[in-house]
């Protein structure tokens, strides 16, 4: 569909009242380009996707900002969706910066240390689990039984997370010790 910018701009000022059938129309003549900006920053069209629908999405919420004395329509719109991969890319660069992260504090003995149940009743474990301090006790439980990284146990906890990595590193430390402590003959 070949549009001008009155067009466009047209649909985005419908879109301010709420006019779905101009924003369905609008849809069909910008998402192709708005896609391919996405899919050229994300290189992940999964990703391209989501970020598409969000783009959409906040130019719905935010139609009433378009002005068409500040620029075209579709640099606007361009514009959205450049924020929202950089956004969207932002995010899965700390995301893995964290589990990085993660993984690097996570020793070889700490990964022995947790699979002491495969060779064992797993009474050592659950008893040295029992010994550590409520709070130790639920970041152990929570970062290696149930995939939490050090970001989503600082927020979860409302606790710095220099605090939080302390307390799993001291809390690994007192099960190794009670572990090696419990299983001498």
């Amino acid at each position: 569909m070949d549009v001008n910018n009155r067009q466009l701009a047209e649909w985005l000022m419908a879109c301010t009242l709420s006019d779905k059938r101009a924003f369905a129309r609008l849809y069909t003549a910008t998402s192709p380009k708005l896609y391919g900006i996405l899919v050229a920053l994300l290189k992940n069209r999964t990703d391209a996707d989501e970020a598409l629908q969000e783009t959409y999405l906040n130019i719905w919420k935010n139609a009433a900002s378009y002005n068409p004395e500040r620029g075209e329509p579709m640099a606007w719109m361009s514009n959205i969706a450049r924020f929202r991969a950089l956004d969207l890319l932002r995010k899965q660069t700390t995301r893995r910066r964290y589990e990085d992260d993660y993984q690097q504090t996570v020793s070889h003995d700490d990964r022995q240390l947790l699979a002491i149940d495969e060779h064992s009743d797993g009474g050592v474990l659950e008893n040295c689990i029992q010994r550590l301090q409520e709070q130790a006790r639920r970041c152990v439980i929570m970062a290696y039984c149930e995939g939490y990284t050090h970001e989503e146990l600082s927020h979860k906890l409302d606790a710095p997370i220099g605090t939080v990595k302390s307390w799993v590193r001291r809390s690994l430390k007192r099960l190794r010790e009670c572990i090696h402590e419990l299983s001498a003959p």
